[in-house]
């Protein structure tokens, strides 16, 4: 697969935050905005919704979900206004 440089935020990454509540708890991974589609293993298609695709894969021994902007969708403010909306959600915690 060709390297693609992820643009759009959505892009769940790999993060390097410690784990200090033990080895069966998992280790919180960061969004990145800047994710290469190359650093990600074991990509699959998972669903796709109005403006968006997202595929489940591997990054850094991590499962991760990957949502990204649909390409007819990367200029459209309201899809762009959402996805950045989602991230700031799920970047909290």
């Amino acid at each position: 697969m060709k390297s693609k440089n992820i643009s759009r935020p959505g892009v769940i990454g790999e993060g390097d935050e410690s784990n200090d509540d033990g080895p069966d708890t998992p280790t919180k991974v960061k969004p990145a905005l800047d994710l290469k589609w190359s650093a990600l293993q074991n990509v699959e298609y998972l669903t796709d919704g109005g403006n968006t695709w997202i595929h489940t894969a591997v990054i850094a021994e991590h499962p991760v979900v990957v949502k990204t902007l649909k390409p007819e969708c990367q200029d459209v403010a309201l899809a762009i206004n959402e996805i950045e909306g989602e991230l700031d959600i799920h970047s909290k915690g």
